[in-house]
Protein backbone atom coordinates (compact mmCIF):
# COMPACT_ATOMS: atom_id res chain seq x y z
CA UNK A 1 0.00 0.00 0.00
CA UNK A 2 0.98 3.62 -0.40
CA UNK A 3 0.89 5.08 3.12
CA UNK A 4 1.25 8.63 4.42
CA UNK A 5 2.40 9.15 8.01
CA UNK A 6 1.33 12.58 9.28
CA UNK A 7 3.61 13.67 12.10
CA UNK A 8 2.73 16.40 14.61
CA UNK A 9 3.62 20.01 13.92
CA UNK A 10 6.20 20.78 16.62
CA UNK A 11 9.30 18.69 15.97
CA UNK A 12 10.95 17.24 12.84
CA UNK A 13 11.56 13.67 11.71
CA UNK A 14 14.21 12.26 12.03
CA UNK A 15 14.17 13.27 15.75
CA UNK A 16 17.19 15.58 15.71
CA UNK A 17 15.46 17.70 18.39
CA UNK A 18 13.98 14.76 20.29
CA UNK A 19 10.30 14.01 20.78
CA UNK A 20 8.58 10.73 21.69
CA UNK A 21 6.39 10.64 18.56
CA UNK A 22 9.32 11.47 16.30
CA UNK A 23 11.42 8.69 17.89
CA UNK A 24 8.47 6.31 17.51
CA UNK A 25 8.17 7.06 13.78
CA UNK A 26 11.91 6.65 13.23
CA UNK A 27 11.84 3.33 15.10
CA UNK A 28 9.13 1.67 13.01
CA UNK A 29 10.09 3.04 9.57
CA UNK A 30 12.70 0.38 8.68
CA UNK A 31 10.15 -2.44 8.97
CA UNK A 32 7.22 -0.50 7.51
CA UNK A 33 9.17 0.47 4.43
CA UNK A 34 9.96 -3.18 3.66
CA UNK A 35 6.31 -3.85 2.89
CA UNK A 36 4.80 -0.49 1.95
CA UNK A 37 5.54 2.69 0.02
CA UNK A 38 5.82 5.16 2.91
CA UNK A 39 5.88 8.96 2.88
CA UNK A 40 6.44 10.91 6.12
CA UNK A 41 4.95 14.41 6.35
CA UNK A 42 6.63 16.56 8.98
CA UNK A 43 7.63 20.08 9.92
CA UNK A 44 10.45 22.01 8.29
CA UNK A 45 13.80 22.36 10.07
CA UNK A 46 16.79 24.51 9.15
CA UNK A 47 19.14 21.53 9.16
CA UNK A 48 16.95 19.30 6.97
CA UNK A 49 15.94 19.57 3.30
CA UNK A 50 12.30 20.18 2.43
CA UNK A 51 12.20 16.86 0.57
CA UNK A 52 14.45 13.82 0.59
CA UNK A 53 14.42 10.04 0.35
CA UNK A 54 16.16 8.02 3.08
CA UNK A 55 16.36 4.23 2.78
CA UNK A 56 13.35 4.18 0.47
CA UNK A 57 11.20 6.44 2.66
CA UNK A 58 10.16 9.81 1.26
CA UNK A 59 10.16 12.80 3.62
CA UNK A 60 8.11 15.91 2.84
CA UNK A 61 8.57 18.82 5.25
CA UNK A 62 6.27 21.83 5.29
CA UNK A 63 6.24 25.09 7.21
CA UNK A 64 4.31 25.81 10.39
CA UNK A 65 3.53 28.96 12.36
CA UNK A 66 3.14 29.74 16.04
CA UNK A 67 0.66 32.48 15.15
CA UNK A 68 -1.48 30.28 12.91
CA UNK A 69 -1.99 26.78 14.26
CA UNK A 70 -3.69 25.65 11.05
CA UNK A 71 -0.84 26.54 8.70
CA UNK A 72 0.96 23.22 9.09
CA UNK A 73 -2.00 20.97 8.39
CA UNK A 74 -3.13 23.26 5.56
CA UNK A 75 0.26 22.81 3.93
CA UNK A 76 0.12 19.05 4.45
CA UNK A 77 -3.34 18.98 2.86
CA UNK A 78 -1.97 20.68 -0.25
CA UNK A 79 0.57 17.88 -0.70
CA UNK A 80 -1.77 14.94 -0.05
CA UNK A 81 -3.73 13.30 -2.85
CA UNK A 82 -5.87 10.24 -3.53
CA UNK A 83 -2.84 8.19 -4.56
CA UNK A 84 -2.48 7.21 -0.90
CA UNK A 85 -4.33 4.09 0.23
CA UNK A 86 -4.00 4.97 3.92
CA UNK A 87 -3.27 8.17 5.84
CA UNK A 88 -2.00 7.43 9.37
CA UNK A 89 -2.33 10.53 11.59
CA UNK A 90 -0.24 10.89 14.74
CA UNK A 91 -1.87 12.28 17.87
CA UNK A 92 -4.14 14.83 16.20
CA UNK A 93 -7.72 13.50 15.92
CA UNK A 94 -8.84 17.01 14.94
CA UNK A 95 -6.97 16.63 11.65
CA UNK A 96 -8.80 13.50 10.51
CA UNK A 97 -12.02 15.27 9.56
CA UNK A 98 -10.31 18.13 7.70
CA UNK A 99 -7.92 15.84 5.80
CA UNK A 100 -10.66 13.34 5.06
CA UNK A 101 -12.95 15.84 3.36
CA UNK A 102 -10.60 16.13 0.42
CA UNK A 103 -9.84 12.40 0.27
CA UNK A 104 -13.21 10.60 0.45
CA UNK A 105 -11.83 7.38 -1.06
CA UNK A 106 -8.72 7.23 1.14
CA UNK A 107 -8.67 5.29 4.39
CA UNK A 108 -7.54 6.90 7.64
CA UNK A 109 -6.13 5.65 10.94
CA UNK A 110 -4.93 7.32 14.13
CA UNK A 111 -1.97 6.79 16.48
CA UNK A 112 -2.80 8.27 19.89
CA UNK A 113 0.00 9.25 22.28
CA UNK A 114 -1.85 11.58 24.68
CA UNK A 115 -5.37 12.22 25.97
CA UNK A 116 -6.31 14.04 22.78
CA UNK A 117 -9.99 13.01 22.98
CA UNK A 118 -10.39 15.00 26.17
CA UNK A 119 -13.44 17.24 25.76
CA UNK A 120 -11.26 20.30 26.37
CA UNK A 121 -9.18 19.41 23.32
CA UNK A 122 -11.79 18.28 20.82
CA UNK A 123 -15.57 18.89 20.57
CA UNK A 124 -17.73 15.81 20.91
CA UNK A 125 -19.11 16.05 17.36
CA UNK A 126 -15.61 16.24 15.90
CA UNK A 127 -14.44 13.35 18.08
CA UNK A 128 -17.32 11.15 16.94
CA UNK A 129 -16.69 12.07 13.31
CA UNK A 130 -13.03 11.08 13.73
CA UNK A 131 -13.90 7.76 15.37
CA UNK A 132 -16.32 6.91 12.58
CA UNK A 133 -13.83 7.90 9.88
CA UNK A 134 -10.75 5.97 11.02
CA UNK A 135 -10.11 2.26 10.48
CA UNK A 136 -8.41 1.88 13.85
CA UNK A 137 -6.94 3.86 16.76
CA UNK A 138 -3.65 2.62 18.18
CA UNK A 139 -2.69 3.90 21.65
CA UNK A 140 0.64 3.87 23.48
CA UNK A 141 -0.92 2.60 26.70
CA UNK A 142 -4.01 0.95 28.08
CA UNK A 143 -4.56 4.13 30.10
CA UNK A 144 -5.04 6.17 26.91
CA UNK A 145 -7.31 3.54 25.32
CA UNK A 146 -9.47 3.30 28.45
CA UNK A 147 -9.87 7.08 28.51
CA UNK A 148 -11.22 7.14 24.95
CA UNK A 149 -13.43 4.13 25.63
CA UNK A 150 -14.97 5.79 28.68
CA UNK A 151 -15.79 9.00 26.81
CA UNK A 152 -16.87 7.34 23.56
CA UNK A 153 -17.98 3.68 23.89
CA UNK A 154 -18.53 3.58 20.12
CA UNK A 155 -14.73 3.56 19.73
CA UNK A 156 -14.28 0.30 21.63
CA UNK A 157 -13.79 -2.05 18.68
CA UNK A 158 -11.35 0.31 16.98
CA UNK A 159 -8.96 0.73 19.94
CA UNK A 160 -5.68 -1.23 20.02
CA UNK A 161 -2.90 -0.70 22.54
CA UNK A 162 0.53 -0.83 20.89
CA UNK A 163 3.24 -0.19 23.47
CA UNK A 164 6.20 1.81 22.22
CA UNK A 165 9.76 0.53 22.00
CA UNK A 166 13.44 1.35 22.17
CA UNK A 167 16.52 0.75 20.03
CA UNK A 168 17.93 -1.85 22.37
CA UNK A 169 21.27 -2.06 20.57
CA UNK A 170 21.96 1.64 21.19
CA UNK A 171 21.67 1.23 24.97
CA UNK A 172 24.49 -0.65 26.62
CA UNK A 173 23.59 -2.13 30.00
CA UNK A 174 25.78 -0.80 32.77
CA UNK A 175 27.00 -4.33 33.51
CA UNK A 176 28.48 -4.62 29.99
CA UNK A 177 32.07 -3.62 29.18
CA UNK A 178 31.00 -0.66 27.03
CA UNK A 179 28.42 0.41 29.59
CA UNK A 180 30.95 0.29 32.41
CA UNK A 181 33.41 2.37 30.37
CA UNK A 182 30.72 4.98 29.64
CA UNK A 183 30.05 5.16 33.36
CA UNK A 184 33.69 5.78 34.22
CA UNK A 185 34.20 8.39 31.51
CA UNK A 186 31.07 10.43 32.20
CA UNK A 187 31.39 10.37 35.98
CA UNK A 188 34.96 11.59 35.57
CA UNK A 189 33.75 14.34 33.24
CA UNK A 190 31.39 15.72 35.88
CA UNK A 191 33.65 15.06 38.88
CA UNK A 192 31.44 12.51 40.61
CA UNK A 193 33.66 9.42 40.30
CA UNK A 194 33.12 8.38 43.94
CA UNK A 195 29.35 8.86 43.97
CA UNK A 196 26.37 6.61 43.39
CA UNK A 197 24.09 8.30 40.87
CA UNK A 198 20.34 8.83 40.86
CA UNK A 199 19.41 9.86 37.31
CA UNK A 200 16.44 11.67 35.76
CA UNK A 201 15.93 12.02 31.99
CA UNK A 202 13.23 14.26 30.54
CA UNK A 203 11.86 17.76 30.19
CA UNK A 204 12.06 20.14 33.14
CA UNK A 205 8.46 21.01 33.88
CA UNK A 206 6.02 20.98 36.78
CA UNK A 207 4.24 17.91 35.38
CA UNK A 208 7.48 15.95 35.25
CA UNK A 209 8.03 16.47 38.99
CA UNK A 210 11.71 17.44 39.01
CA UNK A 211 11.06 19.70 42.03
CA UNK A 212 9.75 16.65 43.92
CA UNK A 213 12.92 14.79 42.99
CA UNK A 214 15.11 17.60 44.35
CA UNK A 215 13.14 17.48 47.63
CA UNK A 216 13.59 13.71 47.64
CA UNK A 217 17.33 13.99 47.18
CA UNK A 218 17.61 16.30 50.16
CA UNK A 219 16.29 13.46 52.30
CA UNK A 220 18.58 10.92 50.63
CA UNK A 221 21.69 13.10 50.83
CA UNK A 222 21.07 13.93 54.48
CA UNK A 223 21.32 10.18 55.15
CA UNK A 224 24.10 9.33 52.69
CA UNK A 225 27.09 11.37 51.61
CA UNK A 226 27.99 9.20 48.61
CA UNK A 227 25.10 10.14 46.30
CA UNK A 228 24.82 12.53 43.34
CA UNK A 229 21.80 13.56 41.26
CA UNK A 230 22.12 13.84 37.47
CA UNK A 231 19.34 15.67 35.58
CA UNK A 232 19.43 15.09 31.81
CA UNK A 233 17.21 17.41 29.79
CA UNK A 234 15.95 20.97 29.42
CA UNK A 235 12.71 22.92 29.57
CA UNK A 236 11.88 22.16 25.94
CA UNK A 237 13.12 19.93 23.16
CA UNK A 238 16.14 21.10 21.24
CA UNK A 239 16.98 24.17 23.33
CA UNK A 240 18.33 25.26 26.71
CA UNK A 241 15.77 27.89 27.64
CA UNK A 242 14.89 28.77 31.21
CA UNK A 243 11.75 29.89 32.97
CA UNK A 244 10.68 30.57 36.54
CA UNK A 245 10.25 26.86 37.27
CA UNK A 246 13.66 25.75 36.00
CA UNK A 247 15.30 28.60 37.92
CA UNK A 248 13.51 27.53 41.10
CA UNK A 249 14.88 23.99 40.67
CA UNK A 250 18.43 25.32 40.31
CA UNK A 251 17.98 27.46 43.43
CA UNK A 252 16.55 24.55 45.43
CA UNK A 253 19.39 22.27 44.38
CA UNK A 254 21.89 24.60 46.06
CA UNK A 255 20.50 23.46 49.40
CA UNK A 256 21.44 19.82 48.80
CA UNK A 257 24.22 18.16 50.75
CA UNK A 258 25.60 16.55 47.62
CA UNK A 259 26.39 17.32 43.99
CA UNK A 260 23.75 17.79 41.31
CA UNK A 261 24.53 17.85 37.58
CA UNK A 262 22.29 19.61 35.03
CA UNK A 263 23.35 18.49 31.55
CA UNK A 264 20.91 20.69 29.65
CA UNK A 265 19.50 19.54 26.31
CA UNK A 266 21.31 16.60 24.74
CA UNK A 267 20.80 15.30 21.18
CA UNK A 268 18.99 11.94 21.22
CA UNK A 269 22.13 10.24 19.90
CA UNK A 270 24.05 11.13 23.09
CA UNK A 271 21.45 10.13 25.66
CA UNK A 272 22.01 6.32 25.72
CA UNK A 273 25.53 6.70 27.13
CA UNK A 274 24.31 9.05 29.89
CA UNK A 275 22.00 6.37 31.27
CA UNK A 276 25.16 4.41 32.11
CA UNK A 277 26.03 7.01 34.76
CA UNK A 278 23.02 5.96 36.80
CA UNK A 279 22.59 3.43 39.58
CA UNK A 280 18.87 4.19 39.99
CA UNK A 281 16.51 5.74 37.45
CA UNK A 282 13.65 7.90 38.80
CA UNK A 283 10.54 9.14 36.97
CA UNK A 284 8.76 11.45 39.47
CA UNK A 285 5.93 12.32 37.06
CA UNK A 286 3.05 14.19 38.73
CA UNK A 287 0.52 14.22 35.89
CA UNK A 288 -1.56 11.48 34.30
CA UNK A 289 1.23 10.64 31.88
CA UNK A 290 0.29 8.48 28.87
CA UNK A 291 3.41 6.33 29.39
CA UNK A 292 6.79 8.05 29.36
CA UNK A 293 9.20 6.43 26.90
CA UNK A 294 12.08 6.97 29.35
CA UNK A 295 10.89 3.78 31.05
CA UNK A 296 11.83 1.77 27.97
CA UNK A 297 15.19 3.52 27.78
CA UNK A 298 15.98 2.89 31.45
CA UNK A 299 15.11 -0.79 30.99
CA UNK A 300 17.35 -1.05 27.93
CA UNK A 301 20.19 0.51 29.97
CA UNK A 302 19.72 -2.09 32.70
CA UNK A 303 18.68 0.34 35.44
CA UNK A 304 16.17 -0.34 38.25
CA UNK A 305 13.19 2.02 37.98
CA UNK A 306 11.35 4.09 40.57
CA UNK A 307 8.23 5.60 38.96
CA UNK A 308 4.82 6.98 39.90
CA UNK A 309 1.46 5.33 39.57
CA UNK A 310 0.25 8.07 37.27
CA UNK A 311 -1.41 7.49 33.92
CA UNK A 312 0.15 4.57 32.07
CA UNK A 313 3.61 4.57 33.67
CA UNK A 314 2.95 1.60 35.93
CA UNK A 315 1.88 -0.58 32.98
CA UNK A 316 5.51 -1.46 32.16
CA UNK A 317 6.80 -1.72 35.75
CA UNK A 318 4.19 -3.02 38.15
CA UNK A 319 4.44 -6.80 38.45
CA UNK A 320 7.47 -7.09 36.15
CA UNK A 321 10.17 -7.08 38.83
CA UNK A 322 12.10 -4.25 37.16
CA UNK A 323 11.39 -1.50 39.67
CA UNK A 324 9.07 0.14 42.17
CA UNK A 325 5.81 2.02 41.61
CA UNK A 326 5.04 4.90 44.01
CA UNK A 327 1.35 5.42 44.79
CA UNK A 328 2.00 8.39 47.09
CA UNK A 329 3.43 10.25 44.08
CA UNK A 330 3.70 13.74 45.62
CA UNK A 331 5.48 12.58 48.80
CA UNK A 332 9.30 12.92 48.63
CA UNK A 333 9.68 10.52 51.56
CA UNK A 334 8.00 7.73 49.56
CA UNK A 335 10.57 8.17 46.79
CA UNK A 336 13.47 8.44 49.24
CA UNK A 337 12.53 5.15 50.90
CA UNK A 338 12.74 3.21 47.64
CA UNK A 339 15.86 4.98 46.39
CA UNK A 340 17.72 4.26 49.63
CA UNK A 341 16.53 0.64 49.51
CA UNK A 342 18.12 0.20 46.09
CA UNK A 343 21.31 2.04 47.01
CA UNK A 344 21.66 -0.08 50.14
CA UNK A 345 21.05 -3.30 48.20
CA UNK A 346 23.15 -3.21 45.01
CA UNK A 347 22.46 -6.89 44.31
CA UNK A 348 18.70 -6.27 44.33
CA UNK A 349 19.17 -3.19 42.15
CA UNK A 350 21.27 -5.20 39.70
CA UNK A 351 18.67 -7.99 39.52
CA UNK A 352 15.93 -5.46 38.74
CA UNK A 353 18.13 -3.84 36.10
CA UNK A 354 18.86 -7.17 34.43
CA UNK A 355 15.18 -8.02 34.47
CA UNK A 356 14.35 -4.72 32.79
CA UNK A 357 16.98 -5.27 30.12
CA UNK A 358 15.60 -8.73 29.35
CA UNK A 359 12.05 -7.32 29.07
CA UNK A 360 13.23 -4.57 26.71
CA UNK A 361 15.04 -7.06 24.48
CA UNK A 362 12.09 -9.43 24.34
CA UNK A 363 9.07 -7.15 24.37
CA UNK A 364 9.88 -3.48 23.91
CA UNK A 365 11.92 -3.52 20.71
CA UNK A 366 10.99 -1.70 17.50
CA UNK A 367 10.50 -4.89 15.49
CA UNK A 368 7.64 -5.88 17.78
CA UNK A 369 6.09 -2.40 17.56
CA UNK A 370 6.38 -2.36 13.76
CA UNK A 371 4.88 -5.85 13.46
CA UNK A 372 1.82 -4.79 15.46
CA UNK A 373 1.39 -1.63 13.40
CA UNK A 374 1.83 -3.62 10.17
CA UNK A 375 -0.87 -6.02 11.34
CA UNK A 376 -3.26 -3.10 11.86
CA UNK A 377 -2.37 -1.71 8.43
CA UNK A 378 -3.03 -5.12 6.88
CA UNK A 379 -6.48 -5.20 8.47
CA UNK A 380 -7.53 -2.10 6.55
CA UNK A 381 -7.12 -3.70 3.12
CA UNK A 382 -10.51 -5.45 3.04
CA UNK A 383 -12.55 -2.71 4.67
CA UNK A 384 -15.05 -0.72 2.61
CA UNK A 385 -15.25 3.05 2.74
CA UNK A 386 -18.48 5.00 2.46
CA UNK A 387 -17.91 8.31 0.72
CA UNK A 388 -20.14 10.02 3.24
CA UNK A 389 -21.49 8.71 6.51
CA UNK A 390 -25.27 8.89 6.77
CA UNK A 391 -25.93 12.06 8.73
CA UNK A 392 -29.45 12.04 10.11
CA UNK A 393 -28.99 15.39 11.78
CA UNK A 394 -28.74 17.15 8.40
CA UNK A 395 -31.99 18.34 6.86
CA UNK A 396 -33.70 15.92 4.49
CA UNK A 397 -34.81 18.12 1.61
CA UNK A 398 -38.35 17.19 0.54
CA UNK A 399 -41.56 19.17 0.00
CA UNK A 400 -42.39 18.33 3.59
CA UNK A 401 -39.53 17.66 6.00
CA UNK A 402 -38.90 14.05 6.99
CA UNK A 403 -37.24 13.27 10.32
CA UNK A 404 -35.44 9.96 10.76
CA UNK A 405 -34.98 8.52 14.25
CA UNK A 406 -32.33 6.01 13.36
CA UNK A 407 -30.44 5.01 10.23
CA UNK A 408 -32.45 4.49 7.05
CA UNK A 409 -33.17 0.78 6.91
CA UNK A 410 -33.96 -0.34 3.37
CA UNK A 411 -32.89 -3.36 1.34
CA UNK A 412 -30.24 -1.24 -0.33
CA UNK A 413 -28.41 1.18 1.99
CA UNK A 414 -28.80 4.81 1.06
CA UNK A 415 -25.74 7.02 0.75
CA UNK A 416 -26.72 10.52 1.76
CA UNK A 417 -24.15 13.17 0.93
CA UNK A 418 -25.85 16.02 2.70
CA UNK A 419 -29.54 15.67 1.88
CA UNK A 420 -31.89 13.39 -0.02
CA UNK A 421 -33.70 15.23 -2.81
CA UNK A 422 -37.03 13.57 -3.47
CA UNK A 423 -39.31 14.71 -6.26
CA UNK A 424 -42.48 13.17 -4.88
CA UNK A 425 -44.13 14.53 -1.76
CA UNK A 426 -43.82 12.45 1.40
CA UNK A 427 -46.74 12.87 3.78
CA UNK A 428 -45.88 13.27 7.42
CA UNK A 429 -47.95 14.56 10.30
CA UNK A 430 -45.42 17.19 11.45
CA UNK A 431 -41.68 17.49 11.91
CA UNK A 432 -40.28 16.09 15.09
CA UNK A 433 -36.70 16.68 16.32
CA UNK A 434 -34.77 13.57 17.13
CA UNK A 435 -31.88 12.23 19.14
CA UNK A 436 -29.66 9.50 17.78
CA UNK A 437 -27.75 7.11 20.00
CA UNK A 438 -24.64 6.87 17.86
CA UNK A 439 -23.26 7.82 14.48
CA UNK A 440 -23.75 5.24 11.75
CA UNK A 441 -21.09 3.62 9.61
CA UNK A 442 -22.52 2.19 6.43
CA UNK A 443 -20.78 -0.53 4.46
CA UNK A 444 -21.27 -1.17 0.72
CA UNK A 445 -23.29 1.98 0.03
CA UNK A 446 -25.66 2.17 -2.91
CA UNK A 447 -26.72 5.60 -4.07
CA UNK A 448 -30.47 5.66 -4.68
CA UNK A 449 -31.96 8.42 -6.78
CA UNK A 450 -35.57 7.25 -6.42
CA UNK A 451 -37.99 8.32 -3.70
CA UNK A 452 -37.33 6.78 -0.29
CA UNK A 453 -40.26 5.85 1.91
CA UNK A 454 -39.29 6.44 5.49
CA UNK A 455 -41.37 5.17 8.37
CA UNK A 456 -41.98 7.91 10.90
CA UNK A 457 -40.28 7.01 14.20
CA UNK A 458 -42.38 5.98 17.15
CA UNK A 459 -41.85 8.26 20.17
CA UNK A 460 -40.82 6.70 23.45
CA UNK A 461 -42.94 9.16 25.36
CA UNK A 462 -44.83 12.27 24.32
CA UNK A 463 -45.99 15.14 26.46
CA UNK A 464 -49.56 16.41 26.15
CA UNK A 465 -50.45 16.69 22.43
CA UNK A 466 -50.46 20.17 20.94
CA UNK A 467 -53.31 21.38 18.75
CA UNK A 468 -51.29 23.25 16.16
CA UNK A 469 -54.09 25.30 14.65
CA UNK A 470 -55.48 26.32 18.06
CA UNK A 471 -52.00 27.39 19.20
CA UNK A 472 -51.55 29.51 16.08
CA UNK A 473 -54.92 31.22 16.61
CA UNK A 474 -54.13 31.88 20.26
CA UNK A 475 -50.74 33.38 19.43
CA UNK A 476 -52.25 35.60 16.77
CA UNK A 477 -55.00 36.83 19.12
CA UNK A 478 -52.50 37.73 21.83
CA UNK A 479 -49.94 39.50 19.70
CA UNK A 480 -51.97 40.62 16.75
CA UNK A 481 -49.56 38.98 14.35
CA UNK A 482 -48.35 35.53 13.42
CA UNK A 483 -45.52 34.16 15.52
CA UNK A 484 -43.26 31.20 14.90
CA UNK A 485 -44.05 28.34 17.21
CA UNK A 486 -41.34 25.89 18.30
CA UNK A 487 -42.73 22.57 19.41
CA UNK A 488 -41.24 20.57 22.26
CA UNK A 489 -39.52 17.42 21.04
CA UNK A 490 -40.68 13.96 21.84
CA UNK A 491 -38.87 12.47 24.79
CA UNK A 492 -36.13 10.21 23.52
CA UNK A 493 -33.94 7.68 25.29
CA UNK A 494 -30.18 8.09 24.75
CA UNK A 495 -27.66 5.81 26.48
CA UNK A 496 -30.24 4.81 29.11
CA UNK A 497 -31.21 8.43 29.86
CA UNK A 498 -34.46 10.10 28.85
CA UNK A 499 -33.84 13.51 27.33
CA UNK A 500 -36.79 15.90 27.67
CA UNK A 501 -37.30 19.63 27.07
CA UNK A 502 -37.18 22.15 29.88
CA UNK A 503 -40.70 22.43 31.29
CA UNK A 504 -42.32 25.00 33.55
CA UNK A 505 -43.88 22.21 35.56
CA UNK A 506 -41.95 19.26 37.02
CA UNK A 507 -41.95 16.34 34.62
CA UNK A 508 -41.57 12.76 35.76
CA UNK A 509 -41.06 9.86 33.41
CA UNK A 510 -42.11 6.35 34.37
CA UNK A 511 -41.31 2.99 32.88
CA UNK A 512 -44.28 0.62 32.29
CA UNK A 513 -44.05 -0.74 35.85
CA UNK A 514 -44.02 2.76 37.38
CA UNK A 515 -40.28 2.67 38.00
CA UNK A 516 -38.95 6.23 38.03
CA UNK A 517 -35.92 6.56 35.77
CA UNK A 518 -33.31 9.28 35.38
CA UNK A 519 -34.53 12.46 33.73
CA UNK A 520 -32.35 15.15 32.19
CA UNK A 521 -33.88 18.62 31.85
CA UNK A 522 -31.56 21.29 30.52
CA UNK A 523 -31.94 24.82 29.27
CA UNK A 524 -30.45 25.89 25.96
CA UNK A 525 -26.62 26.00 26.07
CA UNK A 526 -26.55 24.87 29.69
CA UNK A 527 -25.40 21.31 30.13
CA UNK A 528 -24.60 19.16 33.12
CA UNK A 529 -20.89 18.20 32.94
CA UNK A 530 -21.80 14.76 34.25
CA UNK A 531 -23.69 14.02 31.03
CA UNK A 532 -21.49 11.89 28.75
CA UNK A 533 -20.10 13.85 25.79
CA UNK A 534 -22.05 11.77 23.31
CA UNK A 535 -25.31 12.87 24.98
CA UNK A 536 -24.16 16.47 25.27
CA UNK A 537 -23.40 16.35 21.55
CA UNK A 538 -26.97 15.46 20.66
CA UNK A 539 -28.31 18.05 23.08
CA UNK A 540 -26.17 20.66 21.30
CA UNK A 541 -27.39 19.55 17.89
CA UNK A 542 -31.03 19.86 18.97
CA UNK A 543 -30.74 22.87 21.26
CA UNK A 544 -32.96 25.00 19.01
CA UNK A 545 -35.91 22.80 20.00
CA UNK A 546 -35.43 23.40 23.72
CA UNK A 547 -37.01 26.16 25.78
Amino acid sequence: MKIALICTEKLPVPPIAGGAIQIYIEGILPELSKYHDVTVFGVKHDSLPDEEVINGVKFIRVSTSEENKNEYIRNVTLRLNEDYDLVHVFNRPRWVESLGKGLPKTKFSLSLHNEMFNTKKIPADMAIACINRVEFISTVSKFIADGVRKLYPIANNKLHTVYSGVSVDLYKPVMSIEGAQNKINLKRKFGIEDKKVVIFVGRLGVKKGVDKLVDTMKIVMDLRSDVALVVVGSKWYGANTEDEYTQSIVNSSKMLNGPIVFTGFLPPSEIPAYYNMGDVFVCPSQWEEPLARVHYEAMAAGLPIVTTNRGGNAEVVKGFGNGFVIDDFSNPEAFATRIIELLDNPLKASEMGLKGRAIAEEKYNWNRVADEVLSLFEGTKNSVIVEETVDVEETVDVEKTVDVEESINVEETVDVEKSINVEETVDVEKPEPIFVEESVWVENPVIVEETVDVKEPEPIFVEKPVNVEEQKKLKKLKSGKDEKIEYAPKITKVEGIYIIPKSKKPVKVFEPEDEVIEVVQRKRRSYDPSIPPIVAYYLEKCKHYLD
